[in-house]
């Protein structure tokens, strides 16, 4: 006991202003972290974690050399094992990061650029596909009548209701006019030219309609949740926080 406490002692007398921030960077990392994956599957392999991170704890602090190799050896394999596990609820954590940070600088036109973002980050985070068409100096009445006109002011909570999957008007474009939903479910001609195979019927309409009119057309993948921007036949890869920006960069010579 007296060499235990005394390791003890040794382990706290270097503890510096820098130790206790470490921690608390650890700890406020690993708070919001729970806080975005805790269900059924956290909480199992939470638990594990801990019943491999306690015990290497305890066998360093008694300085017992197998156990302490073996503890060293199976550690790093299982930081791999739960990014594996987690890949989906890291994303999800490193979203909700991203949306803190951006949420203030994100430079936007209106309303209208906040509501789509924040419908946008909805969509990608849960792989919900989704096709916006904003009208620029075009008409795009022949496409508008192919859907059902709702005439409705651009909101989130509107674009997640028309592109969830018990929608009826998920299948099919909505197309944008200034700040209202001209239109839902709304048929595209989709692009005759040779697209990569894993691109859908969405990327074919985006590509297809900005490729006749002067549209822009934003594509949430339902496969991976990739965001993609077209203008004038161009693609661009794009965050959710940056389509505004750039929305901007391709339409700026017009």
């Amino acid at each position: 006991m007296g060499e235990i406490a005394l390791n003890v002692k040794l382990l706290f007398s270097d503890f510096s202003w820098k130790d206790a921030l470490d921690i608390l960077f650890i700890t406020v990392i690993v708070y919001y972290f729970l806080k975005v994956s805790w269900g059924k599957k956290g909480q199992l392999a939470f638990v594990g974690f801990m019943l491999v991170l306690v015990p290497f704890g305890v066998v360093n602090t008694l300085g017992l050399p197998a156990s302490s190799w073996i503890f060293k050896n199976l550690v790093p394999y299982t930081v791999i094992l739960l990014v594996v596990l987690f890949q989906v609820e890291i994303r999800d954590f490193l979203q909700v990061i991203a949306e803190k940070v951006f949420k203030e600088k994100v430079p936007v036109r209106d309303k209208f650029w906040q509501e789509l973002m924040i419908a946008v980050m909805h969509a990608a985070r849960n792989k919900i596909g989704m096709l916006v068409v904003i009208k620029q100096k075009m008409g795009l009445e022949e496409y508008i009548e192919t859907g059902v006109r709702l005439n409705a002011e651009v909101t989130a909570p509107l674009l997640m209701a028309i592109f969830s999957k018990s929608s009826p008007l998920h299948d099919g474009a909505v197309i944008v006019e200034g700040n209202n939903i001209v239109a839902a479910s709304c048929w595209l001609p989709l692009t005759l030219e040779k697209m990569p195979v894993w691109f859908g019927s969405r990327h074919r309409a985006a590509k297809g309609v900005t490729d006749v009119t002067d549209a822009v057309a934003i594509v949430v993948s339902e496969e991976t949740g990739a965001v993609r921007i077209f203008y004038r036949g161009d693609m661009r890869f794009v965050s959710p926080q940056t389509i505004y920006q750039a929305y901007r960069e391709m339409t700026i010579q017009e």
